[in-house]
């Protein structure tokens, strides 16, 4: 297994421990800010991404990015990243294709690493 691979796991299983909590929320409206990590420095959340889709793909930024050149450029762009996550999904016994978009609420979260600085004692401090 690729290093590259090995470090999507930690960021994987953030990502599956701030959604997981949201899918009994499903059935009502929410928002990722209640759910995200106090420490986030970045929220995105979408209220239901079907919808979110479909207005993309009409808009003027959907059409191009429909465009065959684009598209070409695109999947070129992003070959060597496909192929390492369709080599994780192989890992978790499962296939690339296998994903699916969302279809209601969507969110992400992002935030910094804890940090590693030492003390003068050598120890790593708590976080903030």
């Amino acid at each position: 297994m690729n290093r590259f691979v090995r470090s999507l796991r930690p960021l994987a299983a953030s990502i599956l421990a701030v959604l997981t909590p949201a899918l009994p929320a499903a059935a009502g409206p929410g928002d990722i800010a209640e759910l995200a990590p106090k420490n986030a420095f970045l929220i995105a959340s979408v209220p239901d991404f079907t919808k979110f889709r479909e207005a993309f793909g009409r808009s003027e930024l959907g059409k191009l990015w429909e465009e065959p050149g684009v598209k070409a450029f695109v999947e070129e762009l992003t070959k060597e990243q496909s192929k390492q996550f369709a080599e994780l999904m192989k890992e978790f016994g499962a296939d690339a294709d296998d994903v699916k978009p969302p279809t209601g609420l969507f969110g992400v979260a992002l935030t910094m690493p804890a940090s590693t600085k030492k003390d003068k004692d050598g120890k790593t401090p708590p976080p903030d």
